[in-house]
């Protein structure tokens, strides 16, 4: 290690594998750290890496009812976790409102 020999594994010294993480931290998303679409394309909510329950909230907040209570009772969800799920899903977006993420996503068309 002090003569700055070539390492082909990612363990550092001591066993520790080394920091691979985004730069950004918590801050990073996979979404934002992916190339989006030109506007007015197909936008396919499954390339994205959400999951179906996810994006079964995200069209039923865009197409049907901007409550979560509204959304949770069609699923059968708790309103808190039709929140938690769509503050992540802003997250993916790199956004931080929905209002932003509603703007960001009726440049696309949401493929079904």
């Amino acid at each position: 290690i002090e003569n700055g020999g070539n390492f082909a594994d990612v363990v550092a010294y001591g066993g520790w594998p080394m920091d691979d993480h985004n730069p950004r931290g918590m801050l990073a998303n996979k979404i934002t750290d992916k190339q989006m679409p030109e506007p007015g394309s197909k936008l396919n909510l499954q390339d994205f890496e959400l999951t179906e329950r996810q994006i079964k909230i995200l069209k039923a907040y865009i197409n049907d009812s901007k409550n979560y209570k509204d959304i949770g009772e069609k699923f059968y969800l708790s309103e808190s976790l039709v929140k938690k799920e769509m503050v992540f899903i802003c997250k993916c977006f790199g956004v931080q409102s929905i209002e932003v993420l509603l703007f960001l996503l009726q440049q696309y068309e949401i493929d079904e």
